[in-house]
């Protein structure tokens, strides 16, 4: 099924049998309800004034609300920070982290061993070992400063 649209005539044949049926307000009716309006009102601010004043005492009362929340946290935020301040050294000690230690703490526990002691921890190789752990040194006579062949 096709759906068809109405040209420009026929749609403006449309809009003016529907308008045409609809009933008109009288002439001097705004004029009354305007006029009744303003009678009844003399004594009332303008609608203006009072939207204001609503709106000025509503920022207020936000204003407030929102300055006591920033005064809040600010004391929250002091007292944690009081309060650690105070638990710290009891922190530190179950914790069981010693201080940072200081440089005269660290020289004055500080063993430096002799020159003897290291060299006797030490074992210097010998000649022989040397030549015996080297292949190619071992084809070497160091004594009678000869190069040893192999076969």
């Amino acid at each position: 099924m096709k759906l068809e649209y109405l040209n420009d005539e026929e749609l403006d044949n449309l809009i003016r049998e529907c308008e045409s049926d609809l009933v008109q307000a009288p002439s001097g009716l705004l004029d009354k309800v305007l006029a009744q309006v303003d009678s009844s009102n003399a004594g009332i601010t303008s609608i203006t004034d009072i939207r204001t004043v609503k709106s000025r005492e509503r920022k207020l009362k936000e204003y407030n609300r929102f300055k006591w929340q920033v005064i809040g946290t600010m004391v929250a935020s002091l007292a944690l920070f009081i309060a650690i301040q105070a638990f710290m050294p009891k922190i530190n000690s179950y914790i069981g982290e010693p201080g940072i230690p200081t440089k005269e703490e660290v020289i004055a526990n500080r063993e430096v061993p002799t020159k003897e002691e290291l060299l006797s921890k030490k074992k210097v190789p010998t000649k022989k070992d040397i030549i015996a752990r080297q292949e190619f040194l071992s084809k070497i006579d160091l004594y009678n400063k000869s190069f040893k062949e192999e076969d």
